[in-house]
């Protein structure tokens, strides 16, 4: 089977009616089994044998010679009349077959299926909710480890038309085991392998990519990547990345969904901040003190951060399958705040996930306040494999969210200092890192 997209034809008809050929490249798969038009796999950034082609608007007569160009290994014969236009392409299935050249030199006709890449591509979603409302939005991802990148793959699958994306790190031989890339994309920045991933999902999608690490001196760049961004997602592994995407998107107004685990992914949380509504991730770690035995150790970084003067702590990332809860939810909620005022059949969900942070429980840990919880299938209270909703309030006096320096300038009967920062960074608890919420990787 040979498989060329619609789009690529139409994209160059006048060529192709002018000389009568086109050149295209396509992914040899299965031994020869299925040849795939490059524009489709993106097959640039794969390891899979390419072939060069033409696409030609040959006659497919029967009494035609069997032969191929030199240096053409895969030559697309398209039937078309003389007076065929390209508006009735749309209209009535294109005749095609496919002269294939074999290592021996033989010469195989194979048959052709054009497809419509843009338009079929969401075409069994339609009817749960309208795909163009997301393929114009915009995404920024912070953080593309075994959480942010199944996230970045989920969304693409949902229709998302725009992503931007921020990791610093390389794909090591440790994350494999987890992460959503394989083998062949070691050594690449993460950035770039989730960016051909999102593409082979949706080659229509577009996608910058950022490899910089969120620190203070890249704020305001930082901050107008979140001004440009419809939803953020923030899935990185430490305290100072966090605080920042925090006041970034406070200040730029925009929704922040935070997910992450606990210590060998035994749980984990997704929290989302919305800017004048809900509590932020100053006032999570503020209010919400967790164990610091939790914090998930899922790199020589962070295992080295924390490690003990008389001996090291062990990198324990957990499984993959118990991370994709906290992923999956990140999606969900990511989905229907982009959908917000839209009709949709999930429209439900708003009044089920109400909440601003969700808890989930792979396990029954031993050493922590869940080891004595009921086996799952004999409890209707809080249990393992579920997720629970928490309330929490904004706190006033949030250094971040909150009117912190009038508040506090009151209590002491004092005008606060106009020249007084808002309220971020270590000074004003911005990255107390006595205090933890668990990210994956």
């Amino acid at each position: 089977m040979v498989i060329i997209p619609f789009e690529f034809i139409t994209e160059h008809w006048e060529s192709l009616i002018t000389s009568g050929r086109v050149p295209i490249s396509f992914s040899v798969l299965d031994d020869g089994d299925a040849y795939l038009a490059t524009t489709i796999s993106n097959s640039h950034a794969t390891s899979q044998r390419l072939v060069n082609g033409t696409l030609t608007t040959s006659s497919m007569s029967q009494s035609d010679p069997i032969e191929l160009p030199p240096k053409i290994d895969l030559l697309v014969r398209i039937q078309l009349t003389e007076k065929q236009s390209i508006t009735d392409l749309e209209k009535v299935d294109i005749q095609a077959d496919a002269l294939i050249k074999k290592h021996d030199g033989k010469i195989e006709i194979r048959p052709v299926q054009i497809i419509s890449v843009r338009s079929g591509i969401f075409s069994r979603l339609h009817g749960i909710y309208e795909t163009d409302v997301l393929q114009l939005k915009t995404i920024l991802i912070i953080g593309l480890g075994s959480g942010g990148a199944p996230i970045a793959s989920e969304l693409a699958k949902a229709g998302v038309g725009n992503f931007i994306l921020v990791d610093h790190d390389r794909l090591e031989i440790g994350n494999i085991a987890r992460h959503i890339c394989g083998l062949s994309d070691l050594g690449r920045f993460k950035t770039k392998a989730v960016r051909d991933i999102i593409l082979n999902k949706n080659p229509y999608t577009n996608v910058e990519i950022y490899q910089e690490k969120v620190v203070l001196d890249w704020l305001s760049n930082f901050q107008q990547l979140v001004g440009r961004a419809d939803l953020v997602f923030c899935c990185t592994d430490n305290r100072e990345s966090r605080a920042i995407t925090n006041h970034a998107c406070i200040l730029e107004n925009r929704v922040c969904i935070y997910g992450g685990t606990f210590r060998r992914a035994y749980g984990g949380q997704v929290l989302r901040v919305i800017p004048n509504r809900t509590m932020c991730y100053q006032c999570f770690i503020d209010t919400l003190v967790g164990d610091p035995n939790d914090q998930e150790i899922s790199n020589p970084v962070q295992a080295s951060s924390i490690a003990y003067a008389d001996r090291p702590v062990k990198i324990e990332p957990g499984l993959a399958t118990d991370i994709a809860p906290m992923s999956i939810m990140s999606v969900k909620l990511g989905i229907l705040e982009m959908l917000r005022g839209t009709e949709t059949d999930l429209k439900s969900l708003y009044e089920d996930l109400s909440a601003p942070l969700y808890q989930w429980l792979n396990r029954r840990e031993i050493d922590t306040e869940y080891s004595d919880l009921d086996p799952m299938d004999s409890s209707d209270t809080l249990r393992i494999l579920a997720w629970y909703g928490i309330e929490n309030e904004k706190n006033p006096t949030c250094p971040v969210c909150g009117d912190f320096i009038n508040i506090h300038s009151a209590a002491f009967n004092q005008m606060p200092d106009k020249d007084q920062p808002s309220g971020f960074g270590p000074a004003s608890g911005g990255f107390d890192d006595t205090q933890t919420f668990p990210t994956p990787e």
